[in-house]
């Protein structure tokens, strides 16, 4: 394999290992960030549903203290009606009304039928009637110590404190009440309702209360008055069984929700949120997760440039050095390859030379010995 294959399997091997290190990053990132908001969420909902159910067990103590005070004043009042009898007439009980500040005074034979009334504003007893119990109205007759009180609703929004008590001659019963009027029934009532209206159901979610499967309160007005049951992500809520947990809801469209619920004393209590609402955080954390990935792959980048740089520079010094070493080494080889054909020279020339010494002493040895015996 050549340089450049392996650099490209190098490259290849590079961009993998970072790409798998930037999504195994990026998919920690998410988890717990995820993690992280959903604890959020879960700890602002249950911030927002505990003082919403301390709120409204609040008022709905402070409206049944009202309630039973203003039935009290009631009673002490009817209890100065005992010189009522069947045979009074209006003149005496706009008397009553004026000195005990009622608003009107009905007087009731013993079956129950209106015998005489007096009211300064119209509310009479054919209105209170629907709402008082018949059978209680004239369990009073003849014990003038028994007293029925009961706050009546009325259809208009107002409301009327009325008490009965026994007529004095005891074949009858007396109906005393102090009507309160729409506005001021309105003003006069804590009510739930106007907490909620403090909240956007865009900031911080869907908040309601209902009353058995009727919501009665919450800050989505278009909820007041619906079932629960035909709701399907409060429905969803519910069925998961873990009250005070938060939970998936269920998805409208491409929306997410998400959700909780909880047990009160006099409502159940429920808030859910789209997940843009839950997933605060994550977002942000990815996409700064994402740019920190890229700030860091390009460092390593440009590290790697610069060693592979630097690798091949040294590799080409080292090339370079090792063709110049391999030049010397030729040359030296050529040196003594030369002195050593040299020597080999010398020495064929010189035993050349001894041979013909040699040859050319021997007849000479003889000629100059025949000489001499000559």
């Amino acid at each position: 394999m050549n340089n450049n294959s392996r650099r490209i399997v190098s490259r290849r091997t590079f961009w993998c290992l970072c790409l798998a290190a930037g999504l195994l990053f990026l998919g920690a990132v998410f988890l717990l960030s995820r993690h992280a908001d959903m604890q959020d969420c879960e700890r602002r909902m249950t911030e927002l549903i505990d003082f919403v159910k301390e709120q409204s067990s609040s008022y709905v103590q402070y409206n049944e203290i009202a309630v039973a005070k203003a039935l009290v004043r009631e009673t002490t009042a009817v209890q100065e009606l005992d010189g009522v009898t069947l045979d009074c007439g209006e003149d005496e009980l706009q008397q009553y009304v004026e000195r005990l500040g009622l608003t009107g005074i009905s007087v009731l034979d013993a079956n129950g039928r209106l015998v005489c009334e007096y009211s300064t504003d119209g509310i009479g007893y054919t209105r209170l009637q629907t709402d008082l119990e018949a059978e209680r109205v004239l369990a009073v007759i003849g014990h003038p110590q028994s007293t029925y009180v009961r706050r009546v609703q009325l259809t208009d929004g107002s409301f009327a404190d009325a008490a009965v008590r026994s007529c004095a001659d005891g074949r009858g019963a007396v109906l005393g009440w102090r009507h309160t009027g729409a506005a001021f029934a309105k003003k006069s009532v804590l009510s739930v309702q106007n907490l909620l209206d403090g909240y956007d159901a865009e900031i911080t979610g869907t908040v309601l209360l209902s009353d058995g499967n009727c919501v009665t309160a919450s800050d989505e007005p278009s909820l007041i008055g619906t079932d629960t049951t035909e709701n399907d992500l409060l429905r969803r809520i519910r069925s998961s069984g873990h009250a005070d947990r938060l939970v998936y809801a269920g998805r409208r469209g491409l929306t997410r929700y998400y959700g909780m619920y909880s047990h009160g004393r006099n409502f159940y209590y429920y808030i859910y949120v789209p997940g843009r609402l839950l997933y605060r955080d994550t977002p942000i954390n990815l996409i700064v997760s994402f740019f920190a990935c890229a700030i860091v792959l390009t460092l390593l980048l440009f590290v790697r440039r610069g060693t592979e740089k630097s690798f091949l520079q040294q590799q080409k010094t080292l090339e370079k050095e090792y063709q110049t070493s391999l030049e010397q080494k030729n040359a030296e080889l050529k040196v003594i390859e030369a002195r050593i054909r040299a020597e080999e020279s010398d020495r064929l020339k010189t035993a050349f030379l001894a041979n013909m010494s040699h040859e050319i002493r021997t007849p000479l040895n003889a000629i100059v010995g025949f000489a001499k015996l000559m």
